[in-house]
């Protein structure tokens, strides 16, 4: 500790002289160091292997940008493939339910509850209860039709 405060002391003498602060622009790299209380070593030079790290960072940076590359590409061809399938499933069963549909509005236009009804039975439970609803819920809607053309009936005759 009595060795780097001389130290100190004697650049900050030789470099700062009446201010508190010194130079350091005008000092070497060792003396620098030693102002600041690190030792540094006379004989240190950079040699040929910082080109050697650097040339390994690139040929890492180069294998690892197509080792990326590959695995983004796989994943998008994985992913269109998967939404292609998709895609035409839902087309398929878009199609034939549309198909399906015209179908049944085509079979019996007077009932015009002849495509709900077809839906029900088809998807139905074996109790029957999904039909059992659907027809309650129907009689429920034809009594409320009944009640306001008997209402606007009475509304005619009374004028």
């Amino acid at each position: 500790m009595g060795l780097e405060r001389e130290t100190q002391e004697s650049i900050q003498k030789r470099y700062a002289g009446n201010r508190n602060y010194a130079d350091l622009s005008q000092m070497s790299r060792e003396e620098r160091a030693a102002a600041m209380g690190y030792h540094v070593d006379p004989n240190f030079s950079y040699g040929n292997d910082t080109y050697v790290i650097a040339g390994m960072c690139v040929v890492i940076i180069i294998v690892g940008f197509f080792v990326h590359f590959k695995i983004a590409r796989i994943s998008y061809e994985s992913h269109t493939a998967t939404l292609n399938a998709m895609t035409k499933k839902i087309s398929d069963e878009y199609e034939s339910s549309r198909v399906n549909a015209m179908a049944l509005t085509e079979a019996d236009k007077a009932n015009p509850y002849a495509a709900i009804d077809a839906m029900v039975t088809k998807n139905d439970n074996e109790n029957g209860e999904f039909k059992k609803i659907f027809e309650e819920a129907k009689a429920r809607r034809e009594r409320r039709k009944l009640k306001k053309l008997e209402e606007k009936a009475m509304e005619v005759a009374v004028e």
